[in-house]
């Protein structure tokens, strides 16, 4: 086996091509429909353990109303935003990516209504939380230079004003600075995040959502939820506990702290040749268990 460190995507790439290579590390972002156009049968594409989300201070006004988190969320048509990004990540409703092992997940409700039905729901919540045409909300989205949060910021800031009517303030930051910034939440209202999960369970993902866990960064707190997490972590019966945590998931769901947006994918090119080559959700391919076919 002969790894080859290379640093930009695009060269990668290329050697690729000229058969230098057998599998990539990854695709370039902007070269994804191209290369699954080109190479259909090489690329592999597959769900990781990696969410991206918009986070709500749900410690102050006005985000402490479940009603406008509610009206917030289901104004953004993730299937849009995906098309945005363009290199093949998922819509996400829930927060634990699908392929986790021994859970099936809980979508969030709004996934199974057309995008007219969302957007009048999300009015009526808006409506609820008492905003208006003539009382519109005012909010501020942060987010992180680089990468593509500024094309989602844009994005997700236009579908709040075309749907809602939101008046908002876009307000980009330097990756340091943004750090510093999320963990003082006076600074912020909506602010992108994302979470890499460190194993392949669903609490990696649903335990960041306890009142007092350190990434919790969006302050909220359920009693309930905390409770349903602590007894499924003392459950031995693997049905039962899975769902525990679903029931713990839809609690969070139904609460709204967060808008999740997508779920991040792995993306490999992978020679035909090469077996042995399994997708997974830690998109871990120890090299004992691969070979290239024997003409």
């Amino acid at each position: 086996v002969v790894y080859v460190p290379i640093i930009d995507p695009v060269t990668e790439l290329n050697m690729y091509r000229a058969g230098q290579l057998d599998i990539t590390n990854t695709i370039p972002p902007t070269h994804v429909q191209m290369v699954s156009s080109d190479l259909p049968g090489h690329v592999q594409i597959a769900p990781t353990l990696a969410l991206y989300y918009l986070a709500f201070d749900v410690t102050e006004t006005p985000l402490d109303s479940r009603e406008l988190r509610l009206a917030l969320s289901m104004a953004i048509d993730r299937n849009t935003i995906v098309s945005v990004t363009g290199r093949g990540e998922s819509p996400a409703y829930g927060v634990v990516p699908p392929g986790v092992f021994n859970y099936d997940g809980a979508d969030y409700p709004a996934s199974q209504l057309s995008k007219d039905e969302r957007e009048a729901q999300a009015r009526e919540y808006y409506r609820q939380a008492g905003y208006s045409s003539d009382n519109p909300l005012h909010l501020q989205l942060t987010y992180d230079s680089g990468d593509i949060h500024e094309r989602i910021a844009v994005a997700v800031s236009s579908m709040w004003r075309d749907v809602l009517g939101v008046d908002f303030d876009l307000r980009k930051m330097e990756w340091q600075y943004f750090l510093d910034t999320r963990e003082n939440r006076a600074n912020w209202q909506v602010m992108r995040f994302a979470w890499t999960g460190d194993y392949n369970d669903a609490t990696t993902f649903t335990n960041i959502f306890r009142s007092h866990d350190l990434q919790n960064l969006s302050g909220y707190s359920n009693p309930d939820y905390d409770d349903i997490l602590s007894k499924a972590a003392a459950e031995g019966d693997t049905t039962r506990r899975a769902e525990q945590i679903a029931t713990a998931e839809r609690i969070l769901l139904n609460d709204q702290p967060i808008a999740p947006l997508y779920f991040y994918v792995s993306k490999h090119l992978v020679r035909p040749s090469l077996e042995g080559y399994q997708q997974n959700v830690l998109d871990r391919h120890p090299s004992k268990y691969l070979r290239i076919q024997s003409k």
